[in-house]
Formats: structure tokens, C-alpha cells, sequence
């Protein structure tokens, strides 16, 4: 009767094994990642790559497209929803469907030229159209980054200050922000060039007196 037993009980375990496998198995297989299709329609411009994003999850800004030609419609507006360029797409909303994306492409009357922000960081500055001879409008949004405090705004490749206010525009001119390290001293300054001069000063008096 114990020999019985011992089979029985063996025979069991092998039978929950088995079955507790294949529920496994049947699980596994029936778990699978949807994927949606972000597709990006230049209009005209530069080709740029479809996105496969999973669901519930959202795609990345691609680099803005170009467009060269003679019709001056080479000023790239952003991505809309829709081609009548209602909406503006949100690049943080989640993927529920496939999805088209379409480039708005906006028109840079003669005698005028394309002024560029690059802010480096997550806060995007809008572009601006100036008339050949005036001046650029200073971006009025507040910038911030983490461990880092907003200087001021240059030229692209330069350390120097852009001067809003006495620089005509006669070329397409591409601005960026200067950011210095704000981690080690805190301030508040309502000038942004002076901040950046006391961190510096600041640091190098550390770097003298061997504090660092």
C-alpha cells in the first residue's frame, strides 16, 4: 500500500509540474508589446525616419527637416496632427494609434531672415522672421536646467553676449544659449551676465585658496 502511495504522490507532482509549465508557457506567449507607427510627412523636405513606439509610450522629436529651393517656403513650423496645421503635435503624448505627422513649412518674405534659439535644454524658443536692418526680439521665457544657471544668449561659436538691442539682422543668424555650472554656489541675480561672472569669480577664487 506504501509503494501505492509513493507512486501516487510522484505521479501527481509530475502532473501539477507539467501543468503549471504549460499554464507558463501559455502565459508568456499570450503577453505581447503592441507597437504604433509615428510617421512624419516632410511635405517636400528632407526625409525623415518612422518612429515604432510602443504603446502608451511617446516618440521622440526628430531633427528638423530641410528644404531647399526657390520658392522661399524653407522655414520649418513645426509638427501638426492635421494638415490644415490646427494642432500642433505634443511630443510627450503617449501612442495610442498610428499616427501622421505633418511639417508645416512657413514662408520667409525677401528682405527678411530667419533668426534660431537654441536653448539647450527642454524649454523650446520660438524662431523669428526679422526684417533685414532690425533687431531680433529677446526670448522672454525663463530658461532652467538642472545643476546649471542660465547666462545668456550668443551667437553660435561665440562666448559674447548677443545684444539684442543695437544688432541689426542682415543674415540668417543662429543663437544659443550659455549655461555655467550652478551646483557648487547659489545666487540670485536679476542680472544673468553678473551671475555667471560671480560663479566664475567665485570658482577661481576657490581654485587660488586651494578650497577645491
Amino acid at each position: 500500500m506504501k509503494k501505492y502511495s509513493i507512486f501516487f504522490t510522484a505521479a501527481l507532482f509530475m502532473a501539477l509540474s507539467i501543468g503549471f509549465n504549460a499554464c507558463k508557457e501559455e502565459s508568456e506567449q499570450t503577453v505581447t508589446t503592441i507597437y504604433y507607427s509615428l510617421v512624419f510627412d516632410s511635405k517636400g523636405g528632407s526625409s525623415v525616419e518612422t518612429q515604432k513606439i510602443a504603446a502608451g509610450k511617446s516618440g521622440e522629436e526628430p531633427e528638423d527637416p530641410v528644404k531647399n529651393d526657390d520658392s522661399g517656403q524653407n522655414y520649418f513650423g513645426g509638427w501638426y496632427t492635421d494638415e490644415g496645421f490646427t494642432y500642433k503635435y505634443d511630443f510627450t503624448t503617449p501612442l495610442t494609434k498610428d499616427t501622421i505627422l505633418y511639417n508645416r513649412w512657413l514662408s520667409i518674405p525677401e528682405g527678411s531672415f530667419l533668426v534660431t534659439f537654441e536653448s539647450n535644454c527642454d524649454t523650446d524658443i520660438e524662431n523669428q522672421i526679422v526684417e533685414e536692418g532690425k533687431c531680433a526680439s529677446k526670448p522672454e521665457e525663463a530658461l532652467t536646467k538642472d545643476g546649471y544657471a542660465f547666462c545668456h544668449w550668443q551667437l553660435s561659436g561665440s562666448d559674447e553676449e548677443f545684444d539684442f538691442e543695437n544688432t541689426a539682422i542682415t543674415a540668417t543668424t543662429e543663437l544659443e544659449a550659455k549655461w555655467n555650472h550652478s551646483g557648487i554656489y547659489e545666487a540670485n541675480f536679476e542680472d544673468s551676465s553678473l551671475y555667471c561672472m560671480n560663479v566664475y569669480e567665485s570658482l577661481e577664487a576657490d581654485s587660488e585658496s586651494g578650497a577645491w
